[in-house]
């Protein structure tokens, strides 16, 4: 599994007030950008806060992915994207079984599935996706499969922003040290760096 993610200078990945949020200062370079690295994965990965916030498609260019989303209150809104296009692709990873929202889901077309443990949902994860996955956020979700060591790469784009150090940081949960190698960087539209580092497993 891979990361890819939006950081601030100061790696926040949120601001709280949304004064200045990364999608009102994205380019179209730096769009096009996002989907050649979409383009390379099976599988997307989010978390339910991320699909409230953005209410995101999370289809690659080629709309040929799964995409994942691990949702620990199950009160997503069914007039979200994920269940409005292609909701077959869509598939919604729940800590414990809610028959009520399970009918809502599937109404939509998409599936719903029950993962008691990490390990559970780890293999149901790699089970859904048959290749190649990326993880875009939040922070919860990137850090609880780094804690697992299921994570091979970290690929951060980073706008030229700074929140406040009171918001969310995307290694708030990280609970142990790892050591990184920087495989590639580049300036995209000459204002977003781009970082991709492998993760040293030790």
């Amino acid at each position: 599994m891979d990361i890819f993610t939006a950081v601030s200078l100061n790696n926040k990945i949120m601001s709280k007030n949304n004064e200045i949020d990364f999608k009102s200062i994205s380019t179209n370079k730096l769009l096009e950008f996002r989907e050649k690295i979409r383009n390379n994965y099976n599988t997307i990965i989010v978390g339910a806060n991320t699909v409230k916030q953005d209410n995101p498609k999370l289809l690659n260019k080629k709309r040929n992915n799964m995409r994942i989303v691990i949702d620990k209150y199950q009160d997503l809104d069914m007039n979200l994207k994920i269940f409005n296009d292609e909701p077959e692709r869509t598939y919604i990873i729940v800590l414990n079984d809610n028959q009520k929202y399970k009918k809502e889901i599937e109404k939509r077309g998409a599936h719903y599935i029950v993962a008691n443990t990490n390990q559970d949902l780890i293999k149901k994860i790699h089970e859904i996706s048959n290749g190649k996955i990326l993880i875009e956020g939040g922070a919860k979700i990137i850090n609880q499969f780094i804690n697992e060591n299921e994570i091979d790469s970290i690929s951060l784009i980073q706008f030229p922003v700074i929140y406040p150090n009171d918001c969310l940081s995307m290694f708030e949960y990280v609970d142990k040290s790892y050591k990184l190698q920087l495989e590639k960087n580049s300036i995209i539209d000459e204002q977003f760096v781009y970082f991709k580092y492998k993760v040293d497993h030790v």
